[in-house]
């Protein structure tokens, strides 16, 4: 079995459980979120859709990545393929800008909520809109670089046929960067590996300082309050830092092989898989840390699929919760 098949396989099982998951877990924001995560609630459906976007991307571009010399080949083999060279180069920036979002999203929400605890004054909706446009502006630089920057398919086809004779072209749709050494090109490869190693340390910094918050503001502060601002960081905290196991692996995979010349098949493929994997855990992260949530997806469930028992155990959970302030 060729590792094109393995990764159309494990592609189409990825885009069915991540996109049920973030639907599912973006219902849940838009309907039942709790009066305290109110405030939160565009952010939290910003962040949704971003992963959303990027799960579309991931499955429609299944791209494999040749760095050669200064130049980058993506050969596609997903369903981009349909519609030619210049949609698939199209999915693979939606693809990286997308990423960006995702991590811009969730360091905006840790912003918000340090605030709420530091200030206790909601932004205004031109304070919100302000906000938004600084967090996602250089996500939308990626972007517009990403198509700015050159793209001599026939260039980079020569190459591939001459450093990677092996590598039949007619099963792939071929695109890429001609010049990953040009301006926009470099600048959007910067700002893409700064939303990698960056975040997970300002998320660890500002998880400190709200906890430290919380702990200085016990008397004013009710014991759930506390304990669901303090479930909602951690899952923040797991969210902002996933880039440090699943961005930073293949990124340096990349540059090594761009770099040196040093590479093998299997990392050409692992790319974005592993960058997009965080699309699978961040559903599972909000329904653990996040109770309200949680409740409500065992009762649809339940109710979905007629198991009593774990409708009762959610009803006794939302007892316990009211009881023991959770």
């Amino acid at each position: 079995m060729s590792l094109d098949t393995i990764f159309t396989v494990y592609y189409a099982f990825y885009f069915i459980f991540s996109i049920s998951a973030q639907l599912f877990v973006l219902f849940l924001i838009i309907f039942h979120s709790p009066s305290n995560l109110k405030d939160m609630k565009k952010l939290m459906m910003a962040t949704s859709t971003s992963q959303i976007i990027m799960c579309l991307s991931a499955f429609l571009t299944q791209v494999r990545i040749v760095p050669i010399d200064s130049s980058i080949a993506l050969l596609s083999f997903g369903s981009c393929t349909l519609l030619g060279h210049q949609a698939c180069l199209a999915t693979y920036n939606m693809l990286n800008t997308s990423g960006c979002l995702v991590v811009a999203s969730l360091l905006h929400m840790m912003f918000y909520r340090r605030r709420l605890l530091t200030t206790l004054k909601k932004f205004s909706n031109g304070q919100f809109f302000f906000n938004c446009v600084i967090v996602y502006f250089l996500s939308a630089i990626v972007l517009i670089f990403s198509f700015l920057g050159p793209t001599d398919f026939e260039f980079i086809r020569a190459l591939v046929i001459t450093n990677y004779p092996y590598i039949d072209l007619n099963s792939y749709t071929l695109s890429g960067f001609s010049n990953v050494k040009h301006f926009f090109c470099s600048t959007a490869t910067g700002i893409i590996a700064a939303h990698a190693y960056i975040p997970p340390f300002v998320a660890l910094i500002w998880r400190g300082k709200i906890v430290s918050e919380i702990n200085s503001q016990r008397l004013s502060l009710s014991s759930r309050t506390q304990l669901q601002t303090r479930n909602f960081v951690k899952c923040l905290t797991f969210q902002t830092c996933l880039p440090l196991f699943f961005y930073v692996l293949p990124y340096t995979f990349y540059l090594i092989q761009q770099i040196f010349g040093i590479g093998f098949t299997i990392t050409e493929y692992l790319i974005f898989p592993l960058n997009t994997f965080s699309a699978v855990l961040d559903p599972i992260f909000m329904l653990y840390f996040i109770k309200p949530y949680q409740r409500k997806a065992k009762i649809i469930i339940s109710e979905m699929f007629g198991l009593s028992n774990l409708g009762n155990s959610s009803t006794v959970a939302t007892v316990n919760s009211n009881t023991s302030q959770v």
